[in-house]
């Protein structure tokens, strides 16, 4: 895939689409998505 959309799952910024975060919903928590 060329990139992960937001709200899926990763492990790392670099997997999410240019301008998304990898992040959890909740703070310093697994798991992780692309987020703004």
């Amino acid at each position: 895939i060329a990139c992960a959309p937001r709200g899926q799952l990763c492990f790392s910024d670099k997997l999410c689409c240019i301008g998304l975060r990898c992040k959890s919903r909740v703070a310093n928590m697994w798991p992780t998505f692309c987020l703004v």
